[in-house]
């Protein structure tokens, strides 16, 4: 799968302008909102836009359950959370939905995610996983059915590897 990266309100890349996405060969993408993850601002209008082209998974680490609501609310299909998330906020959030991935550092952590119901993993390090979970991950391990392999991630974000 193909990560595309917004920065300073804008898609990065080979990209001219939004209705480029209507001619790549791709479907599905894994956005990655450096805005939201540097400067905690979030880009809800280019998700809406992006949505009517294709589907996306989104990588912006929401605070509070209202950005969560409104990441999907905005096209997203899933949604990834920081390892750093408390697990009472980790619980709040399952209960809104079931479609978020986590961005794990360690075994515990992925563990724990997967005891509350998680079901997918972002990451670069081997974990054991049951089956029925799903790991996007940038490293070069994972092979099979259950790992995506991430395209063009950025190398800033990659601190488990």
């Amino acid at each position: 799968m193909k990560c595309l990266t917004i920065s300073h309100s804008r898609i990065l890349g080979n990209i001219d302008g939004i209705d480029d996405l209507s001619r790549l060969p791709d479907e599905e993408f894994f956005v990655i909102d450096m805005d939201a993850l540097l400067r905690s601002k979030y880009n809800f209008n280019l998700y809406s836009t992006i949505s009517k082209y294709v589907e996306f998974d989104l990588m912006a680490y929401p605070f509070r359950e209202n950005d969560l609501v409104d990441m999907i609310i905005s096209g997203a299909s899933r949604v990834v959370v920081n390892h750093t998330i408390s697990e009472e906020k980790l619980k709040e959030f399952m209960e809104v939905s079931d479609q978020l991935i986590m961005h794990y550092a360690s075994q515990f952590e992925a563990r724990s995610f997967m005891k509350n119901g998680g079901k997918y993993l972002l990451g670069c390090s081997q974990v054991d996983i049951p089956k029925g979970v799903t790991i996007f991950y940038y490293g070069l391990s994972g092979q099979g059915e259950q790992y995506i392999q991430l395209e063009d991630f950025p190398e800033e974000l990659r601190y488990d590897c």
